[in-house]
């Protein structure tokens, strides 16, 4: 299951943003290594297709597609150097598909800080710069593998692509900011490189009032075209655990959007690179996750193998013309349902039944 994992500096609100996403209740205390090892949760993806697709075929159960979220302990300046047990944290954001920053934007004299005080640029530079490092020691050390003089002509190509992404690294660059051709990145892939995975970032803000930390994040964030959302962590947290009704009285009281945790967790699945199809099946209605591009063929093997290793052909309709036709009949009607063969690319928000035989 792809996943997303939760990273920053100690004290900045990764655990309470852990606990908001899921409604856990993972441990969180005022000391730098609270989450020794990661807590962990499947997410449900908030979807209000799903829902309508139930009401609509009058199915019992709705399945929403799902992905992974771990929260990550606290990385320190020198995690790549082992500092802070950093080497174990670093191979568990190794682990994970893509990255939710989380960067303390407020100050609270009884939240202690690493750095002494807050500054999320500062905070966020320390941790890139860690996440350089430790790449460019996998990046050495499958250069030191292959030679300096390489025979294969692959190889070759190889070395040249990494050694371009080794110079980019050691420069500071930012492997997701285009410094680097893709076909480089491409070579680097299999070493699964800390600093080119996906990211969007956290401001943990305070509920009071915008401040100068929060400025100069989103000045910084809109400069270099970062994902940026802005949560009160505490307060979202709180949220979290009260019923739709409370929600909305208390959203109200503070100003903040019902939606939020919502909002963050829909990104995260975009993150990922991930889409959602449909199926309507016995009395369930299920929103499977799906890698962009992928053909209909390798779908139905994800719902069962079998339904794969017989697969005549694909009935497929959008998920707001099944809506807007009101039943699969009308949508057959209204010309407005297709039948596809394996190599159809599934599309977002396709509703699809499989024909197959066995």
């Amino acid at each position: 299951m792809v996943s997303c994992g939760i990273i920053g500096l100690p004290n900045v609100g990764k655990t309470t943003l852990f606990n908001a996403l899921t409604r856990a209740s993972a441990e969180v205390s005022n000391y730098p290594f609270t989450t020794v090892g990661k807590n962990e949760a499947i997410v449900p993806v908030p979807d209000s297709r799903l829902e309508a697709l139930k009401v609509l075929s009058e199915q019992e159960e709705a399945r929403p597609a799902t992905f992974r979220l771990v929260d990550i302990a606290g990385l320190v300046r020198g995690a790549s150097q082992g500092e802070g047990l950093g080497n174990e944290f670093l191979s568990h954001i190794r682990n994970v598909d893509a990255i939710l920053h989380v960067l303390r934007c407020f100050e609270a004299p009884h939240i202690s800080h690493v750095e002494g005080e807050p500054d999320p640029i500062r905070d966020l530079a320390i941790i890139d710069t860690e996440l350089r490092l430790a790449d460019l020691v996998i990046l050495d050390r499958r250069l030191d593998k292959i030679g300096k003089n390489p025979s294969l002509k692959e190889q070759k190509e190889e070395r040249q692509a990494l050694l371009t992404v080794f110079d980019a690294l050691n420069a500071g660059n930012d492997l997701r900011g285009g410094a680097v051709p893709p076909e480089c990145l491409a070579a680097a892939e299999p070493l699964n490189l800390l600093s080119a995975k996906p990211r969007m970032l956290i401001a943990n803000v305070s509920e009071d009032c915008e401040n100068t930390y929060l400025l100069r994040l989103r000045d910084w964030a809109r400069e270099h075209g970062e994902l940026l959302y802005e949560l009160p962590c505490k307060l979202a947290c709180d949220f979290a655990d009260l019923s739709p009704e409370e929600a909305i009285e208390f959203a109200k009281e503070f100003h903040m959007p019902t939606d939020a945790l919502a909002e963050i967790l829909k990104a995260a699945y975009g993150l990922l690179n991930l889409i959602t199809f449909y199926t309507i099946v016995g009395k369930c209605v299920t929103a499977w996750p799906l890698r962009r591009g992928t053909d209909a063929y390798h779908a139905a093997g994800m719902i069962h193998k079998d339904i794969q290793k017989g697969f005549v052909k694909a009935e497929v309709v959008s998920a707001s013309d099944l809506l807007e036709a009101g039943s699969w009949s009308q949508a057959r009607e209204k010309g407005k349902l297709k039948v596809e063969g394996r190599e159809y690319i599934i599309q977002d928000g396709d509703v699809i039944h499989f024909r197959f035989t066995g």
